[in-house]
């Protein structure tokens, strides 16, 4: 299991003023825009029902209803923005709205705001699902592979909600391009 970092750890080349965009965030993303907003951070929350977030009411979050399927998303995303002082896009989309996602962001962005970027184990090794993804090239790109962990019974269980917003803040603190929560085996139930 993951140490909880949360919002205590500092979020290098952020500071108060600076926004993130975070899309699909209600879920399993909702420890991270928390630990996001208590750093100060302004978020833009961008999900089909993100006005009914438990923290839409934070002075600090913006609320995007919007759905990936929808062709007008990336044109609602922009609406809701200041190109200026984002930062940092964490994406938490699914097949097959991903890379559409991710490009109509890239074409949209400046080149200096950096992608995290999400692939769950529900359907393989997300590490496959990377290495076919569309390129978002001259852009810093951190890629979470989000697999399943042991529990102390040893059975094979879904990470928790703290644990994969701990691991997509440990890659938007660090620099690596690659972060791995939890493993990918065969056959491991999940």
């Amino acid at each position: 299991m993951m140490d909880t970092i949360g919002a205590d750890a500092p979020f290098p080349n952020l500071r108060g003023g600076d926004s993130v965009l975070v899309i699909g965030g209600t879920g399993m993303l909702a420890p991270a825009v928390g630990d996001l907003l208590a750093a100060g951070l302004r978020v833009v929350l961008v999900s089909r029902r993100a006005s009914g977030f438990a923290a839409a009411q934070h002075p600090l979050l913006v609320a995007v209803d919007a759905d990936w399927a929808d062709p007008g998303f990336a044109v609602k995303v922009m609406a809701a923005i200041d190109p200026d002082t984002l930062r940092v896009v964490i994406l938490w989309v699914h097949s097959p709205y991903r890379d559409s996602v991710s490009i109509a962001l890239h074409s949209a962005l400046p080149q200096s705001v950096r992608f995290v970027r999400l692939g769950g184990s529900g359907g393989g090794d997300p590490r496959q699902a990377a290495v076919t993804a569309a390129p978002l090239p001259g852009r810093k790109v951190g890629e979470v592979f989000l697999g399943s962990l042991m529990d102390s019974h040893g059975v094979r269980r879904w990470l928790s909600h703290r644990e994969i917003s701990d691991g997509t803040l440990a890659a938007l603190r660090g620099v690596a391009s690659r972060t791995v929560i939890g493993d990918f085996r065969a056959g491991n139930g999940l």
